[in-house]
């Protein structure tokens, strides 16, 4: 008895009968990504913030450039929330006033922080984020 058997070879081609499952270019997970990319190029700050708490005024648009780049360099919700907790302080409220209201009272402070060619971290304001 003679046995005809060929072993498959993958290199020939041959396809399989169930497709190759491609997430990446499903249309939820295109909508997702697009969400996450950004939508232009960032405005560069027109706040003075120049002494004290907030120096905005001394970043340059290379600064604002590179920060944005960075931040859309992955255009994942988790990633991007990451980067920013990267570049933020939380600071607890040092001052407490006596207050007869009976509204909540703020428990902690977010600083928020750009890093400079100088790789110095910079506090500006909320309006950059």
């Amino acid at each position: 008895m003679d046995l005809n058997v060929k072993p498959i070879d993958k290199s020939l081609g041959e396809k399989a009968r169930k497709r190759v499952v491609t997430p990446d270019k499903w249309k939820r997970a295109q909508l997702k990504k697009n969400r996450y990319a950004a939508k232009g190029f960032p405005d560069f700050p027109t706040c003075q913030h120049d002494k004290g708490a907030l120096q905005c005024k001394s970043l340059t648009a290379q600064d604002i450039r590179r920060f944005h780049s960075a931040f859309y360099s992955e255009k994942d919700k988790i990633y991007q929330d990451n980067f920013i907790l990267k570049h933020l302080v939380m600071q607890p409220i040092k001052r407490r006033r006596p207050k007869t209201s009976t509204n909540t009272v703020k428990e902690a402070r977010a600083k928020y922080f750009i890093r400079n060619l100088q790789k110095e971290m910079i506090p500006c304001a909320t309006i950059h984020f």
